[in-house]
């Protein structure tokens, strides 16, 4: 019981704190190194051309003219197949020696002209196929030659763009224009970076880990969770475009991984019902979980076949992750009332992220309907993620200690239970539990008795502490002789016994020469003891009926009157 002790005090002090904040404290300082490296030069990328007064903006009810983008809003949202055009002319000043047109659209194609040229177009052939046409950040390269030039932006709506108004609009230098995205956006990048890395080492680490131990396979779940939240985070802030991934493709990712990330988490918390000890909570479980996924498997159906596209179930995925992470806490809750005190932890770390997405939700939906920019809410959700993460990994490494300590005492106890203490060997139980199993199984064995002569003798004239050695080294040859073939046990005082699973290739015989070999051999290695021993063997097909062995006792015993008949022979030779 003093291992058992040692092992938890292991838990306490080193599994449950030092093994997790390392962790965090790891990925948390590569976050910050990220974020440092991609903002050292921030001040000499930063130097772009706003194009946001002046426009003449036509769309089919109206016209207006000189207008600011700051403050112009659309009276309604663009929607499928609308069409709308900015217009305005357009200056090289000779600022930028490679300058390009930056213009972010939102689900909907783009053509460029300049004086009536078109030079520049996406997502037309999508569109007049039926495909999602995606949104992201456009790079345009304008002329350079100081003279006057007529700009017009054609912009058609492939179903909801999700815009009131279009600010994105500006002039920079085409050597820059990547390096200047990626120095504004570094919180964003870092953060999305962080996540990738944490979900593809939680998905290795689980799939490895899960060959020996099962439940390992909650890093598997957390670690897509986490891989889903950074390619979201990647799709939705253009990050993906810097890897020259297509539009609609970083599209795609954005609201894939948006729709499989509630399903991953949920898969987490698989095992929390059962602490919550609560059927109604286990029931809202299965039916959020399988409903989740059954309306997420129908929504790629949907977009594959044509007939709608993820972006169009934007509410109903809103919706579903409010209400998971509602359950969420009230799951939480109910863990920590049957005295759960890790799911407190969970808690908060559950309400930090659904506030985290709240504030990004929020600064979405003010720049959508209001058009007041909130940018300070950018990469929100990935902070709340991390921070949710990284509070999970900590509750999931106290179980994982829990049940490794738990493993550890279990193993501690069968050790006691059917180990022979003084030899190593197993003990009389586990031989006799095994020749049961054998027996109800049907599995042919032959056990072999051997009871070890000169012990008393030994114990009376040189002590029990050497008569104590005489067995170990008695035990330490059988072990030779058969350990690679069966079980060797102790039945106790100077009996032993070999069990071995019948092979068409078995000798009784030739394994008790071999024996014999091995303990003649070790007589003469050393001196002050002399091993001898009576043995007896016996096979499980001497005491068969009907095809199957009726009484494995009879086996024992019909090995044990053999042994006895070699010990009473070898008494008479000796006379």
């Amino acid at each position: 019981m003093k291992q058992i002790a040692w092992v938890k005090v292991i838990q306490n002090k080193y599994i449950k704190r030092c093994i997790s904040i390392v962790g965090i404290v790891i990925v948390l300082l590569g976050a910050m190194l990220l974020y440092h490296i991609t903002g050292l030069r921030k001040n000499e990328y930063t130097k772009k051309e706003p194009l946001l007064l002046n426009w003449t903006v036509v769309s089919e009810n109206q016209t207006d003219t000189d207008v600011d983008l700051n403050t112009f809003r659309f009276d309604n949202i663009l929607t499928d197949k609308k069409t709308i055009y900015l217009s305005r002319t357009f200056v090289d000043k000779g600022q930028f020696q490679s300058p390009v047109l930056v213009v972010q659209t939102h689900n909907a194609t783009l053509r460029v002209f300049v004086d009536g040229e078109c030079i520049y177009s996406s997502g037309l052939e999508r569109y007049d196929c039926g495909k999602m046409v995606g949104s992201g950040m456009h790079s345009i390269a304008m002329p350079k030659d100081g003279e006057q030039h007529e700009l017009m932006l054609e912009f058609k709506a492939n179903g909801d763009s999700y815009v009131t108004r279009m600010n994105d609009i500006y002039i920079t230098d085409y050597a820059t224009i990547y390096t200047d995205f990626l120095v504004t956006n570094r919180v964003t990048y870092a953060l999305s970076v962080c996540l990738l890395f944490i979900g593809f080492v939680l998905l290795l680490l689980g799939m490895v880990m899960m060959l020996t131990r099962t439940w390992f396979t909650h890093l598997i779940s957390l670690g897509i969770f986490s891989l889903m939240v950074g390619l979201w985070t990647m799709g939705k802030y253009n990050i993906l475009q810097i890897y020259r991934v297509p539009i609609w493709l970083c599209t795609f990712i954005e609201y894939a991984s948006m729709y499989i990330g509630p399903p991953s988490l949920l898969l987490f918390f698989r095992d929390y019902p059962k602490k919550a000890d609560s059927r109604w909570i286990t029931w809202m479980y299965y039916i959020i979980f399988w409903v989740d996924s059954g309306v997420t498997a129908l929504l790629f159906v949907l977009h594959f076949s044509g007939v709608w596209h993820l972006p169009h179930m934007l509410r109903l995925e809103q919706a579903f992750v409010a209400i998971v992470c509602v359950y969420l806490i009230i799951l939480m809750i109910a863990c920590v009332r049957k005295g759960n005190r890790q799911s407190r932890l969970v808690i908060c770390g559950v309400i930090l992220f659904l506030l985290c997405i709240g504030a990004e939700w929020s600064g979405y939906m003010a720049g959508k309907y209001w058009g007041h920019e909130m940018s300070w809410t950018t990469g929100f959700s990935s902070l709340g993620t991390v921070i949710l993460i990284s509070i999970l990994l900590l509750s999931l490494s106290w179980d994982i200690a829990g049940k490794m300590v738990d493993e550890k005492e279990q193993a501690v106890l069968y050790k006691m239970a059917y180990t022979d203490n003084l030899t190593g060997l197993y003990n009389r139980r586990f031989c006799e539990e095994r020749l049961k199993s054998y027996c109800y199984n049907n599995i042919p064995f032959t056990i072999f008795n051997f009871d070890m002569n000169g012990l008393k003798a030994t114990n009376d004239t040189h002590g029990h502490s050497s008569g104590d050695k005489l067995i170990k080294g008695f035990a330490d040859i059988l072990t030779k002789s058969f350990g690679d073939k069966g079980i060797v046990g102790r039945m106790g005082g100077d009996e032993f016994i070999v069990i071995v699973e019948n092979i068409e290739e078995l000798n009784c015989q030739e394994e008790i020469r071999h024996f014999q070999k091995i303990m003649s051999e070790a007589n003469k290695a050393q001196s002050g003891y002399v091993y001898s021993t009576a043995y007896g063997y016996a096979d499980s097909s001497e005491i068969v009926s009907d095809g199957e062995i009726r009484d494995v006792n009879m086996v024992y015993r019909l090995a044990d009157n053999r042994m006895y008949e070699n010990k009473k022979t070898c008494h008479d030779a000796r006379k």
